[in-house]
């Protein structure tokens, strides 16, 4: 790119560097943190490494099209007066900001869900009423927030006056065909992004660690699907359905031809009192309960209650989420 023409975008190659580097760090931590838990060796790396960075480039292209778009618009006198320098410098505060801050968030819903931003993140959106303040409970939101907004203004002021667009710049015109290139680079990597294969691995934490974090939840957002066997056990639908026969088998009642229904005689005196009543606490995960095993005193109501009453430990459902004990307590 001319020199003139580096002068007037220089804000944009310097940010979305800087995107590149904070996504690839990212990765590297999540594959160090996580991935090797997972299966994800060091062979892997590269392939990762070399995917995950074309999936960067195209969502920091997508990302940063607003600054694209102000820098072709801006004239010089506005870029170079104190309103236009310091709405720059702001801009740059926010925007780097935002990179630590997705950083971090990626980090933490990698910790617990051992996948990039997918349906549940896009939920965790939809419905901030329920989700927020677990979060908050949950994390030390605001000391985060406050380290990474110090390490933005920090780094804003060290890059300086290298983010700022300085010096005459080219025309509208001129300005225009390198907005123009800016296009076409993004069509041309996002098309072979949409027609490469997005897993190129087999095991399923890799292609999460190649992905992109924004990407993933935009998709998410897009096509409202979660994939059951990606994130949920699965196995041999005859050996788990035998299973399944046994343990329902052992609950009494007359089990029907289809294995997994149960017929009981109608009792003369009838139900009896119906006074069950269920109370569905949600994130209370039986790992975090005394009666259940755990052994960090959390529940200590709950224990003193379990030992009143009648403890269930065949109890299951076919995953963790909400979702998942919502559906086995309704259908048990």
């Amino acid at each position: 790119m001319p020199i003139e023409y580096s002068r007037r975008y220089r804000p944009l190659l310097l940010l979305g560097g800087l995107f590149l580097l904070i996504s690839a760090l990212t990765r590297l931590l999540l594959w160090w943190r996580f991935g090797l838990a997972a299966g994800a060796g060091a062979a892997q790396l590269p392939g990762i490494l070399l995917l995950g960075g074309l999936n960067d480039a195209v969502a920091a292209l997508y990302l940063f099209v607003p600054l694209a778009l102000y820098l072709w618009l801006a004239t010089d006198h506005w870029l170079s007066s104190r309103t236009g320098r310091g709405l720059m410098w702001a801009g740059g505060v926010l925007m780097i900001f935002g990179m630590l801050f997705l950083g971090a968030m990626e980090y933490f819903f990698f910790e617990e869900f051992n996948a990039r931003f997918n349906l549940v993140a896009v939920d965790y959106l939809i419905y901030p009423t329920e989700v927020i303040g677990n979060i908050r409970d949950t994390y030390p939101v605001g000391r985060i927030s406050l380290a990474l907004a110090v390490v933005a203004l920090m780094t804003t002021g060290a890059l300086g006056s290298a983010l700022m667009p300085r010096g005459a710049s080219p025309g509208f015109a001129p300005r225009s065909r390198v907005l123009g290139g800016y296009a076409a680079l993004l069509l041309a990597l996002g098309l072979l992004h949409q027609s490469s294969s997005l897993a190129l691995f087999e095991n399923r934490v890799a292609n999460e660690l190649a992905a992109n974090g924004p990407a993933s939840f935009f998709t998410a957002a897009r096509t409202n699907q979660l994939e059951y066997p990606a994130y949920y056990r699965t196995g041999d639908e005859a050996r788990l359905r035998a299973l399944l026969r046994a343990e329902l088998a052992r609950g009494g009642g007359a089990l029907q031809a289809d294995g997994l229904t149960r017929r009981f005689p109608a009792r003369p005196e009838g139900l009896g009192p119906l006074n069950v009543v269920i109370i569905a606490e949600e994130s209370l995960g039986a790992e975090f309960v005394g009666s259940y095993g755990d052994t960090r005193g959390l529940t200590p109501e709950f224990d003193a209650l379990a030992k009143q009453g009648l403890r269930f430990t065949r109890a299951y459902a076919t995953g963790t989420r909400t979702v998942r004990g919502l559906e086995a307590l309704a259908l048990g």
